[in-house]
């Protein structure tokens, strides 16, 4: 068929196959489809047609949350799984904290890398003898994590459904992002609504779930579910989504992608005509080095910034996303020297709750509370014996509070008791602040300060600075685009970390950065790493040759191209 019969088919098939969800009687459906291919329209007319809003929406990340509230909070409760659980936890688990540290305390307390105890929630390794040390200690703190407060609910749920509550229908996305544990979890919902999930394993790159995809083939080819799929992309230029298809098909050649649903992406050409006309190749710009990175980076952004190409965003999407791991981030970034006000700072890593102040609320709360006096231990440290004589007591089950000696628990208690008083004058908080530096080194009195005394002056004045440009890792690109994305350091012994050995997730998080792209994609690899020389990845050798346009460039001649506005160069940062 010509050009203007393929674009009337795709028309209609797609409006063929989504009527054919919409209408679907299904109590369980399930969509497997690419990105871009358009599942949050598809959520909108469900939603619609069902004239209530009693529905609910869950995905994985935050990101996609916020997009789907904006366009579905009409319809439906929309949130992340983190948060639907933790708010039938509370009603269910009264007087008790979730906490981000716990993990950390309770793996000092019992000596065990705490990174296990993420892996037997996930996997739900309920006979580890690991297992079970870590929920009588989570009972000894009156806390959760995040995985043991699903975990905890789930088995609630189990003897009594009731606490979850009844929906006209629940929707779940980025299913292939989901542990076994949570997967567990969404088949207890199923008892309380009609359920449709998405996802797609080609984007399955989270390691530390334990599952990569697992669960959506296995729910796929159960049998108890309706299948379905949405095989056109709107995002994307034709040449990405070519791009994708050539990097699949080379994958499975190679062995990999070996148990992957067969699905259809498809470039959906009614609404990217002129996208691909503007946008025909996929970009390689081979840098010399890393200060070649930075310095054409550098020009590259001001140049999109300042020349009128910005796009009316209303959905706090970046312009422009730079995607490498965390080797360049740090390098770049204070390179990036001209164009670093652009660049959305990275969020602080730093555990807050790991900090004294959050003992020191929780003791406010509850003055016996054990996991206060814990914190409190974690900061003010006492010498190594008495500190491991008190771990030690405790998990015989006495309270911290009773084993303390009796100098260091008056110490606190005090000043818990002065910081109680919420109405005192500058001049009294002044004086407060002299007593608090008396007792408590410098580090914990200025944090204390700063977040008992100071706290409405410290508050950031950018909060809501909307930044155009965004660096992340691939994992941190999952439910972000843009209309341009760089893809810095597209190299054998990154990605993949070892090109006789390729993981299937490796080739998921390569997917998952070109398929960011609304516009244009420019990939580079770094010839030269701090002094090392690196190939290009061989994932470029699965793109065909055809559908790509290489270049080289080293930090002169970047230069000098852009000082004397060599009208060649400027094309081709525009191109």
């Amino acid at each position: 068929m010509n050009k203007e019969e393929w674009i009337a088919f795709q028309e209609r098939d797609l409006e063929e196959k989504i009527n054919e969800i919409v209408n679907s009687v299904s109590s369980k459906k399930i969509i497997v489809a690419g990105p871009g291919t358009g599942k949050t329209h598809v959520f909108k007319l469900i939603l619609e047609k069902s004239n209530t809003k009693q529905n609910l929406v869950i995905s994985f990340i935050n990101r996609l949350i916020n997009d789907l509230e904006y366009k579905l909070k009409d319809y439906a409760k929309v949130v992340t799984f983190h948060k639907f659980c933790i708010h039938i936890f509370y009603t269910q688990f009264p007087g008790w904290e979730i906490i981000t540290c716990l993990n950390k305390i309770i793996s000092s307390d019992l000596n065990i890398d705490e990174n296990t105890f993420d892996e037997l929630f996930h996997k739900i390794n309920v006979t580890d003898k690991r297992f079970k040390a870590f929920m009588e200690r989570s009972s000894y703190y009156k806390a959760a994590s995040f995985n043991d407060s699903i975990y905890r609910v789930w088995k609630k749920a189990l003897d009594n459904p009731e606490i979850i509550s009844n929906f006209e229908n629940i929707l779940i996305d980025e299913f292939q992002d989901f542990s076994e544990l949570e997967v567990a979890f969404i088949h207890q919902l199923e008892e309380h609504g009609k359920v449709l999930i998405v996802g797609d394993d080609d984007q399955a790159i989270y390691q530390s779930k334990f599952d990569l995809g697992k669960s959506l083939r296995t729910l796929y080819n159960c049998g108890s579910y309706t299948k379905f799929t949405l095989p056109y992309c709107h995002r994307c230029p034709k040449v990405i989504v070519n791009a994708v298809n050539d990097i699949i098909k080379n994958a499975q050649l190679q062995n990999n992608f070996k148990d992957r649903i067969q699905k259809e992406f498809i470039a959906y050409e009614p609404s990217t005509q002129e996208l691909n006309k503007n946008y025909p190749k996929l970009l390689v710009y081979n840098m010399a080095s890393i200060d070649a990175t930075a310095t054409f980076l550098n020009h590259y952004i001001e140049l999109i910034i300042t020349s009128g190409l910005n796009r009316n965003n209303n959905n706090n999407d970046p312009l422009i996303l730079i995607i490498g791991s965390k080797q360049y981030y740090n390098y770049l970034i204070n390179n990036l020297s001209d164009t670093s006000k652009y660049i959305k700072p990275r969020s602080n890593e730093e555990n807050e709750d790991l900090k004294i102040s959050k003992g020191y609320e929780l003791l406010m709360k509850d003055n016996k509370s054990n996991l206060g006096w814990r914190i409190v231990l974690n900061n003010d440290k006492l010498g190594l014996q008495s500190y491991e004589e008190i771990i030690k007591e405790s998990l015989n089950g006495k309270n911290i509070v009773d084993i303390l000696p009796a100098v260091y628990k008056t110490k606190h208690l005090e000043l818990l008791a002065l910081l109680s008083n919420k109405n005192m004058s500058l001049e009294e908080n002044d004086k407060l602040k002299s007593v608090i530096n008396n007792i408590l080194d410098k580090e914990l009195s200025d944090e204390i300060i700063s977040h008992f005394i100071d706290k409405n002056i410290s508050t950031s004045e950018n909060s809501n600075i909307s930044y155009p440009v965004h660096f992340v890792t691939y994992q941190g690109a999952k439910g972000l685009e843009a209309d341009y994305v760089f893809i810095v350091g597209v190299n054998d012994g990154v990605i993949p970390s070892n090109p006789s050995d390729i993981k299937d997730f490796e080739i998921c998080k390569f997917i998952v950065a070109l398929t960011r792209t609304r516009k244009k994609c420019i990939i580079m690899p770094i010839n030269n790493v701090y002094g090392k020389n690196k190939k290009p990845s061989v994932f470029l050798t699965w793109i065909n040759k055809n559908k790509v346009k290489s270049y080289y460039m080293n930090k002169a001649f970047i230069d000098s191209r852009i000082q004397s506005r060599d009208s060649d160069f400027m094309k081709l940062l525009n191109h």
